[in-house]
């Protein structure tokens, strides 16, 4: 398989923490595959009709969404894993933690595979075309990078 290229667009951003306006980076998605695209994919090659595929597959995220109403961690194998997160702001003593101040989320870690092709992914610059493309198509994917935001993931362990 080829190297992933991710390309890299600049966004106005605020520093949460100094309220100073400035610029961060933000990876440029290339497009979006539908659960449809997915289906025909991989029903190539196979004796599956790419709607048999969906109906087995649509199944299966239909047991993925009950385990994770259920508070499950959901092993997805070369994927990953899905599980129920909290995020809160850090505080100086124990007492601070309330339970009003957390944030509850549906977090995901991704295979050692798919963490690998990120990691080795080749970085370019997007053309200001590419850009403003992907301010149209919603393709901007949000790395949730350090902006002085202060949040501190409690995440389950799995």
């Amino acid at each position: 398989m080829a190297q992933l290229t991710l390309k890299v667009k600049k966004v106005a951003n605020k520093n949460l923490r100094t309220k100073v306006m400035g610029f961060a980076s933000r990876a440029i998605a290339n497009g979006v595959a539908t659960f449809d695209d997915i289906c025909a994919q991989a029903a190539l090659n196979t004796t599956l009709h790419p709607k048999e595929l969906a109906l087995a597959f649509g199944l299966a995220l239909d047991a993925v969404r009950d385990a994770l109403k259920n508070g499950k961690i959901v092993d997805l194998d070369q994927i990953g894993r899905l599980y129920p997160a909290i995020s809160s702001h850090w505080t100086e003593t124990e007492e601070e933690q309330t339970i009003d101040g957390l944030t509850k989320r549906v977090a995901y870690r991704p295979s050692q595979e798919i963490t690998a092709a990120i990691a080795g992914a080749r970085l370019a610059w997007a053309t200001k075309q590419e850009a403003e493309e992907s301010d149209d198509n919603g393709t901007t994917t949000d790395d949730g990078g350090d902006n002085g935001g202060g949040n501190q993931g409690g995440e389950l362990e799995g």
